[in-house]
Protein backbone atom coordinates (compact mmCIF):
# COMPACT_ATOMS: atom_id res chain seq x y z
CA UNK A 1 0.00 0.00 0.00
CA UNK A 2 2.89 2.41 0.76
CA UNK A 3 4.48 1.94 -2.49
CA UNK A 4 0.69 2.49 -4.13
CA UNK A 5 0.81 5.98 -2.50
CA UNK A 6 4.69 6.96 -3.27
CA UNK A 7 3.56 5.96 -6.69
CA UNK A 8 0.63 8.01 -6.79
CA UNK A 9 2.40 10.75 -5.02
CA UNK A 10 4.91 11.02 -7.89
CA UNK A 11 2.15 11.11 -10.50
CA UNK A 12 0.99 13.90 -8.68
CA UNK A 13 4.09 15.66 -8.78
CA UNK A 14 4.67 15.65 -12.39
CA UNK A 15 0.64 16.86 -13.32
CA UNK A 16 1.81 19.85 -11.04
CA UNK A 17 4.71 20.49 -12.79
CA UNK A 18 3.31 19.30 -16.24
CA UNK A 19 0.58 22.18 -16.16
CA UNK A 20 3.21 24.36 -14.19
CA UNK A 21 5.16 24.58 -17.40
CA UNK A 22 1.88 25.48 -19.60
CA UNK A 23 1.34 28.50 -16.81
CA UNK A 24 4.85 29.53 -16.02
CA UNK A 25 7.21 28.51 -18.66
CA UNK A 26 5.53 28.05 -21.86
CA UNK A 27 2.88 30.54 -21.99
CA UNK A 28 0.75 31.12 -24.82
CA UNK A 29 0.34 33.61 -27.40
CA UNK A 30 -3.08 33.40 -29.52
CA UNK A 31 -6.52 33.11 -28.22
CA UNK A 32 -6.36 29.43 -29.19
CA UNK A 33 -3.68 28.94 -26.77
CA UNK A 34 -5.06 30.36 -23.91
CA UNK A 35 -7.95 28.23 -24.54
CA UNK A 36 -5.82 25.30 -24.78
CA UNK A 37 -4.35 25.76 -21.80
CA UNK A 38 -7.87 25.81 -20.02
CA UNK A 39 -8.80 22.70 -21.14
CA UNK A 40 -5.51 21.24 -19.94
CA UNK A 41 -5.57 22.97 -16.60
CA UNK A 42 -9.03 21.44 -16.18
CA UNK A 43 -7.53 18.08 -17.17
CA UNK A 44 -4.86 18.81 -14.54
CA UNK A 45 -7.34 19.51 -11.92
CA UNK A 46 -9.02 16.61 -12.72
CA UNK A 47 -6.27 14.84 -12.58
CA UNK A 48 -5.08 16.12 -8.80
CA UNK A 49 -8.82 15.06 -7.39
CA UNK A 50 -8.45 11.43 -8.49
CA UNK A 51 -4.77 11.17 -7.16
CA UNK A 52 -5.64 12.80 -3.93
CA UNK A 53 -8.43 10.16 -3.49
CA UNK A 54 -6.15 7.34 -4.32
CA UNK A 55 -3.55 8.29 -2.05
CA UNK A 56 -6.00 8.91 0.88
CA UNK A 57 -6.83 5.05 0.47
CA UNK A 58 -9.95 3.74 1.99
CA UNK A 59 -10.70 -0.10 1.50
CA UNK A 60 -13.15 -1.55 -0.39
CA UNK A 61 -14.14 -3.15 -3.73
CA UNK A 62 -14.35 -1.41 -6.07
CA UNK A 63 -11.80 1.22 -4.80
CA UNK A 64 -13.51 4.74 -3.67
CA UNK A 65 -11.50 6.57 -6.18
CA UNK A 66 -13.02 4.66 -9.07
CA UNK A 67 -16.40 6.87 -8.43
CA UNK A 68 -14.59 9.97 -9.22
CA UNK A 69 -12.12 8.50 -12.27
CA UNK A 70 -15.13 7.56 -13.95
CA UNK A 71 -16.81 11.04 -14.77
CA UNK A 72 -13.36 12.70 -15.22
CA UNK A 73 -12.31 9.73 -17.61
CA UNK A 74 -15.75 10.27 -19.23
CA UNK A 75 -15.20 14.36 -19.20
CA UNK A 76 -11.71 13.26 -21.04
CA UNK A 77 -13.43 11.53 -24.03
CA UNK A 78 -14.50 15.01 -25.10
CA UNK A 79 -11.85 17.54 -23.94
CA UNK A 80 -8.90 15.43 -24.98
CA UNK A 81 -10.33 15.16 -29.03
CA UNK A 82 -11.20 19.23 -28.30
CA UNK A 83 -7.03 20.09 -26.91
CA UNK A 84 -6.34 17.87 -29.90
CA UNK A 85 -8.50 20.32 -32.40
CA UNK A 86 -6.75 23.33 -30.57
CA UNK A 87 -3.34 22.26 -31.21
CA UNK A 88 -4.15 21.38 -34.70
CA UNK A 89 -5.52 24.99 -35.68
CA UNK A 90 -2.39 26.45 -33.05
CA UNK A 91 0.29 24.56 -35.50
CA UNK A 92 -1.86 25.43 -38.54
CA UNK A 93 -1.93 29.28 -37.65
CA UNK A 94 1.65 29.47 -37.17
CA UNK A 95 1.16 32.46 -34.38
CA UNK A 96 1.58 30.47 -31.14
CA UNK A 97 5.21 29.90 -29.83
CA UNK A 98 7.07 26.38 -30.58
CA UNK A 99 7.65 25.57 -27.31
CA UNK A 100 3.89 26.07 -25.74
CA UNK A 101 2.99 23.36 -28.39
CA UNK A 102 5.49 21.30 -27.74
CA UNK A 103 4.43 21.55 -23.77
CA UNK A 104 0.91 21.09 -24.86
CA UNK A 105 1.03 17.95 -27.06
CA UNK A 106 3.42 16.10 -25.01
CA UNK A 107 0.77 16.47 -22.42
CA UNK A 108 -1.88 15.92 -24.37
CA UNK A 109 -0.48 12.87 -26.15
CA UNK A 110 0.85 11.24 -22.49
CA UNK A 111 -2.97 11.52 -21.36
CA UNK A 112 -4.36 9.48 -24.37
CA UNK A 113 -1.76 6.83 -23.80
CA UNK A 114 -2.65 6.38 -19.98
CA UNK A 115 -6.25 6.97 -20.24
CA UNK A 116 -7.18 4.79 -23.27
CA UNK A 117 -3.70 2.83 -24.69
CA UNK A 118 -2.24 1.39 -21.65
CA UNK A 119 -6.61 0.35 -20.21
CA UNK A 120 -7.16 -1.07 -23.24
CA UNK A 121 -3.84 -2.97 -23.84
CA UNK A 122 -4.29 -4.49 -20.65
CA UNK A 123 -7.58 -5.68 -20.67
CA UNK A 124 -6.72 -7.12 -23.83
CA UNK A 125 -3.40 -8.83 -22.52
CA UNK A 126 -5.36 -10.95 -19.39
Amino acid sequence: MKDNAAATTAAGIIVVLWVAALFLWAKPATGYGKTLRVLLATNGGGWLLVLSVAVAGGGGHPPPFLYLALPIWLLNLLLLPAAATILWLCRKEAGERKSYLAVAAAYVVANVIVLYVIPIAWVYLH
